[in-house]
Formats: structure tokens, sequence, C-alpha cells
């Protein structure tokens, strides 16, 4: 214990220190490079130069943050050296095998992302979306009220001319594009675009608390008011927890599946060629028992 401390009290010397080399400024660019590659401070054969502290984003200027930095760089080196003197050998052992194991699963990630960054097609038709759709329809299920509307909020003290209302069930996109241009010209709050599937847990907050999607007909205009605005809503279609949603709401999580599936299969098979050249070569051999 009396030689950590000595330690401890040697790289708490070198951290003071630190603050007052800070200090002192850059003579020339080479001197500055030379001291980024300095040691800092040094634990055994363990050292700890400005220029790692710089790759892990630390400012060395701060000196508050650069101590703290290394007083933890330190004490975490100092602990294992500790459990390393000091726990029973099958703990030591069993940490090491957790070490290896994380490194194999850090190395196999790697590599598979490599992989699949040079070999995998990225490219998805929407044909195979579709295909893939259809077969698989049971696999997709709904679990939140989804709806496609219209949606116009109006404030008390505006006033919506009858002929701009009857633009909101219209099926031309002229109309809806004019109805567009007016609610921002007047700046009213709308929501025209009713080819986007809606999740009613995200806008069942700007709706009036009144409207219920699952009691609403598929194409009707409703009216709600409130103390501060006006609303009218048009339906265009709503789907309900449990229901097959539709394609366009998937697509995004289809596609998602399909690259994974890709990605699966590619690294199988590269799994596979590697075992038979391991084979092959005589790397690996399977000893009979």
């Amino acid at each position: 214990m009396a030689g950590l401390i000595r330690q401890w009290i040697g790289i708490t010397s070198v951290i003071a220190l630190l603050g007052l080399s800070s200090l002192m400024g850059c003579r020339t660019k080479g001197d500055t490079q030379s001291r980024r590659h300095r040691p800092l401070v040094q634990l055994h054969d363990q050292t700890l130069t400005a220029a790692q502290l710089h790759a892990l984003g630390i400012d060395t200027t701060d000196s508050i943050m650069t101590r703290h930095y290394i007083q933890r760089w330190a004490i975490e080196r100092l602990i294992a050296q500790e459990a390393e003197d000091k726990l029973p050998p099958e703990k030591l052992h069993q940490i090491r095998q957790l070490v290896e194991e994380y490194r194999y699963s850090l190395l196999r990630n790697a590599m598979e992302e490599h992989i699949a960054h040079i070999r995998l097609d990225t490219q998805v038709t929407d044909e195979e979306c579709r295909n893939y759709y259809q077969q698989r329809k049971e696999s997709f299920q709904l679990q939140d009220t989804i709806l496609q509307l219209r949606m116009l909020r109006i404030p008390h003290d505006k006033r919506l001319p009858r002929r701009w209302r009857t633009l909101l069930s219209s099926k031309y996109p002229v109309d809806i594009q004019n109805l567009k241009e007016w609610c921002n010209i007047h700046r009213l709050q709308c929501a025209l675009n009713d080819s986007t599937w809606y999740e009613w847990h995200y806008i069942k907050h700007t709706l009036p608390s009144k409207f219920k999607p699952t009691k609403a007909r598929i194409g009707q205009v409703l009216r709600y008011q409130d103390k501060n605005y006006r609303y009218l809503l048009y339906i265009k279609d709503f789907q309900v927890p449990g229901d097959t949603p539709p394609f366009q709401y998937v697509l995004p999580e289809i596609k998602a599946r399909i690259l994974y599936e890709r990605k699966d299969k590619l690294i199988s098979q590269y799994e596979q060629q590697l075992l038979q050249r391991a084979l092959q070569s005589g790397q690996l051999k399977w000893h009979a028992h």
C-alpha cells in the first residue's frame, strides 16, 4: 500500500505541474507538436500524452477537465493493478475470459459491418416491398389507431369563407393547393397532406378533445370548437389497433426487414465460406471423440 501511495503522490505532482505548463504558452509549432506527444503522466509502462487527450475530445487548455481525466485514468489503472495482485486466480481467469469474449464480439461486429458496407445491395424496389407485404401480411399488426385526414384550426377571431370550407373534402389536388395557400396567407394552422398516415398518440393533443377517431365515418367532414379555436376535420381513412396496416404505412419497416434479412444471409454465407477455407487449408481440424 505504501508503494501505491508513493505512486499516487508522484502522479498528483505531475497533474499539478500540468496546470503550470498550460500557462507557459507555445513558442514554436515544432515545440507544440513535441509537447503534444510527450507523456503527461506515466504509471509503470503506461503513459498518457496530450495528443491522446485531444483524440478523446478533451481540451488540454482546460486544466480542471484535464486534471479530472488524468486522475480517473490513474485511479482505474491503480485499482486494476491492485486487483491483479489481490484477487483470487479463478476470479482473474473469469475476467480474462469475459474480456476475450468481448474482444471477439467487437471484432465480429466490426467485420460484419465491413462486409455489409462493401457487399450488401441496399437497393430495394417497390415491387419487392409489395411482394414481401403480400406474403407476410399476418406479421404486421397495428398497435395504435392511425388516420389520414385534413384539418383546419381557426381562431375565433378569424372568419373562414364558406367557399373555402367546401374545398376541405375536394378530390381535386388544385383545390387543396388553393386552400393551403389561403391558410398560409392568413397564417392559419392546417394539415392538408392526406397521403400521410398519422399515429393517434402523436396528433391527439392538436385535435379537439371531443374528437374520437373510432366514432368518425370515412369521408365525413366534422366541426368542433373549444374556447380558442374552431376545427374542421375531413376523415379520409383510419384504422384501429389489431388491423393489418396499409402498405404505405409499413413501407419503411418492410425495407428495413428486407435489408436485415439480406445482411443476415450475406453474413451466414461469409461464415460458411470462411469455415470451408479453414478446413480445406488445414487451419481448422475436427477431432473425432
